[in-house]
């Protein structure tokens, strides 16, 4: 009877042990983003896999929202258990000022400023480390972007890299 009850305890703490391995453990982060784009993030896990991230970044005199759903992945790294792939798609909204005409006038050039309103399309694709002793991640990523301001603009930003330290929580 003891062998059984002990078996079963071992075959649970094994378990667990293993979907902690595999599996993020943390739900909430809060954290900044460098690179092209410079701004701030919080990303909450519903379960091991997926995630809601809200990113503000700062563009071109103005600021844009992102909304993107991610999914979670381990590396299965032999040397370690701490670093994942994850990828995603989502919507973004924003307000920029974009140079429209230039118009010459007593032999000066002068720049129109339009402030414009968009939506668009936004991915996500990186590695995340987090730190089991320590409360901390850091994330290199790629966030394509495909913009459409109103009502005749479109802004492609395929080359938008990050790097991102996040507190988590």
């Amino acid at each position: 009877m003891y062998k059984k009850i002990l078996l079963v305890i071992i075959l649970v703490f094994n378990l667990t042990t293993i979907q902690h391995l595999y599996s993020q453990d943390y739900l909430r982060s809060l954290g900044i983003k460098t690179g092209n784009n410079p701004g701030a993030y919080y990303r909450k896990f519903a379960d091991d896999v997926n995630a809601l991230e809200l990113i503000a970044s700062f563009q071109r005199a103005g600021i844009q929202f992102m909304a993107i759903r991610e999914f979670f992945q381990p590396m299965y790294l032999a040397q370690s258990n701490q670093f994942f792939v994850f990828y995603g798609v989502g919507m973004e909204l924003g307000y920029t000022k974009l140079s429209a005409d230039i118009s010459k006038f007593n032999n000066k050039l002068y720049r129109q400023i339009q402030p414009e309103f968009g939506t668009g399309i936004s991915g996500i694709i990186g590695i995340e480390y987090h730190s089991i002793s320590l409360p901390f991640a850091l994330s290199v990523e790629y966030i394509p972007v495909f913009q459409f301001y109103l009502p005749y603009s479109f802004f492609n930003q395929k080359y938008y890299f990050a790097v991102s330290i996040a507190y988590t929580f």
